[in-house]
């Protein structure tokens, strides 16, 4: 038995389903996606979905970049958890340019 976890990181372009379900299979307790902005989300956006998907039961925190409250609301309203699914990491600490920018990230 462990006495601590291995947490896969969320990585933006390569936390994939497959990717994360590799690194579960290689002895990640956990796994995050790649961070989702709840504003494409709120819009039902295809591409954005798709960086949410649980394709197996392994355990899984949605990484979510959030600019306003009105669009997390709208968002959570309709979210029904996928088996594998086990909470939201707001990011808060993403530092590139393009996020502050738009006051997401660290810029919230």
């Amino acid at each position: 038995m462990k006495d601590f976890e291995i947490i896969l990181a969320p990585m933006e372009g390569e936390s994939s389903p497959k990717f994360r379900e590799l690194c579960y299979e290689k002895g990640a307790t956990s796994v995050f996606t790649e961070m989702a902005r709840v504003s494409a989300l709120a819009r039902k956006n295809k591409s954005t979905l798709e960086k949410i998907k649980i394709e197996k039961a392994i355990p899984t925190y949605i990484q979510l970049s959030v600019s306003n409250e009105k669009d997390l609301i709208k968002f959570l309203k309709d979210f029904k958890p996928q088996e594998g699914f086990i909470g939201f990491n707001l990011n808060l600490g993403c530092p590139s340019p393009d996020h502050i920018n738009k006051g997401i990230g660290c810029a919230m």
